[in-house]
């Protein structure tokens, strides 16, 4: 069954990644029961970027695209600015359920 997805409040920054390196609003958005850090920046077009292992790959090319697109990249359950999850969880299964809505 799909899951239903909310957006909630921004999500502050960790002290050990600075808003210069980590320019973009990042969200929170529950995602079949796991928070996933949702991060965006620029307008346009809207462009997904995901690999599974962390939205910070992305942050050059957000950068560089910012002005042209919308660009949009989500940490997976666990990873970088999601929340925690048991580390058993921590697989491209759970990360690719945890995007497409499956269970």
């Amino acid at each position: 069954m799909p899951s239903t997805f909310v957006r909630a409040k921004s999500v502050p920054l960790p002290g050990w990644l600075p808003a210069d390196v980590w320019p973009f609003d990042t969200t929170m958005i529950d995602a079949g029961g796991s928070a996933i850090a949702v991060s965006e920046a620029g307008q346009g077009p809207v462009l997904l970027f995901y690999t599974g292992i962390g939205s910070f790959i992305w942050r050059d090319v957000m950068v560089r695209l910012s002005s042209d697109f919308r660009s949009i990249t989500l940490d997976p359950p666990g990873i970088g600015l999601s929340a925690p999850v048991p580390r058993a969880d921590t697989t491209l299964r759970t990360s690719s359920c945890a995007l497409s809505g499956e269970r």
